[in-house]
């Protein structure tokens, strides 16, 4: 499997790059998480199915869609009436959409076959249809959540809307979000919005802080980055967003322009790796196979060794025995809560909840995710590195109960 500084536009790419440059910006190009559209549809239809599932019904579901800025009609009505069948986000609902929009619309046009009775799922043309069937949950769907603001700006748009507003003020209806990928920063601002539900996602897209990259490396990449950008308020993507993801059928504004602007500064023949944001059809061929390196050749290798060894190799192989390791290492840098765990293995919130129980199961972690002994056992044999300053100093965990004995700013209790 080639690498995408392996192929033949990674290389040529690379050559924009002064020699001692290459190897950053090659690190910056293998660190891509590349997704293709035939994984998107089958794991976002699984996503959708998982989610409709679990809510209450009658659902609306909706692709998230560029709407253009509120006209005083349509943006805070003093009456119900006959503008409601022309609000935005359900005009034209399966009109050919460009993009991720058609992409997301196609997929839950299949997704609505499954369910015929129009009382559980369907997608509203009018809020006079949502009012005929009582919606009770909307379910906002997406490819990918990078900032977030596009997801928050469209349930503005929802409430700006006089009897969506009524219907949420009242708790009739109820605003859920589902995207294939999520940033975890896009993931904390739609989780801290009062207005939405709940956030379901299949995997959690890389960025810089994911990337496993040294802070040398990861210092060094943002300078070329500043270096070859030719605008300044792209240069580690939208909202400095830092992302990585990429997707066939686009290439986000938040990661570094310099993977797909078509001019850099300080450089007269400038080649892009993904012109107007767009893989070509060459690239999607070759590229169609790689998946995302979450560890260096070296860390590899030593996790392998760790796992041919010891008590876990009798638990789990190979590839299995990896992972389990991973999780033993986060648990023992107090990594326990499932959104971070996803973060730091590069997987969905599930199933790092279900490789968590997994190892509660086989005793290497205890229910609180502490490591146990065993757990500290398989882990001794990695040879792990020597502590950091101060790492010595850090509480130790208890399996006792703790119980307060009295409450700040509680009286008369």
């Amino acid at each position: 499997m080639d690498r995408p500084s392996d192929t033949t536009q990674g290389s040529t790419w690379l050559g924009n790059f002064l020699p001692e440059e290459k190897a950053l910006a090659k690190l910056l190009l293998d660190s891509l998480q590349i997704c293709f559209d035939s994984t998107l549809r089958a794991k976002l239809a699984s996503l959708l199915k998982d989610v409709v599932d679990g809510l209450t019904t009658p659902i609306a579901i909706v692709p998230v869609r560029e709407l253009g800025s509120p006209t005083p009609s349509n943006s805070d009505e003093e009456s119900i009436g006959p503008e409601e069948v022309i609000f935005p986000p359900l005009d034209q609902p399966f009109q050919p959409l460009a993009g991720s929009e058609g992409l997301v619309g196609n997929v839950i046009r299949e997704s609505l076959g499954a369910y015929p009775d129009r009382t559980r799922l369907s997608y509203p043309e009018s809020i006079d249809d949502m009012r005929n069937v009582r919606t009770r949950s909307i379910l906002l769907v997406e490819d990918y959540c990078g900032t977030g603001d596009r997801m928050q700006g469209y349930v503005d748009h929802w409430m700006r809307n006089k009897t969506i507003r009524s219907w949420h003020s009242y708790g009739f209806i109820r605003f859920h979000v589902a995207s294939y990928a999520i940033s975890s920063r896009a993931l904390k601002k739609l989780k801290r919005n009062p207005k939405i539900e709940s956030v379901r996602y299949s995997t959690m897209a890389a960025d810089f802080a994911s990337a496993k990259w040294t802070p040398t490396e990861a210092a060094g990449i943002r300078d070329i980055c500043r270096k070859y950008s030719k605008m300044s308020n792209m240069t580690l993507g939208f909202k400095e967003s830092e992302a990585l993801f990429v997707m066939q059928h686009t290439v986000p504004n938040n990661t570094p322009c310099i993977l797909w602007q078509n001019r850099a500064k300080g450089v007269k023949d400038w080649v892009p790796l993904f012109a107007d944001r767009r893989m070509s059809p060459n690239m999607q061929e070759t590229w169609s196979d790689y998946v995302l390196e979450q560890s260096s050749a070296q860390r590899e290798l030593d996790l392998r060794q760790l796992a041919s060894r010891g008590e876990l190799a009798a638990a789990a192989s190979g590839d299995a025995a990896l992972v389990v390791i991973e999780m033993l290492q986060a648990a023992e840098q107090g990594i326990r809560a499932e959104v971070r765990l996803a973060r730091y293995l590069g997987m969905t919130e599930s199933r790092a909840a279900e490789l968590k129980a997994l190892c509660i199961r086989m005793g290497l972690l205890d229910m609180a995710g502490r490591l146990t002994d065993a757990g500290r056992s398989g882990l001794k044999e990695a040879q792990p590195e020597p502590l950091e300053p101060g790492r010595s100093s850090r509480l130790k965990g208890s399996d006792l109960p703790y119980y307060p004995e009295s409450l700040r700013g509680v009286r008369d209790v």
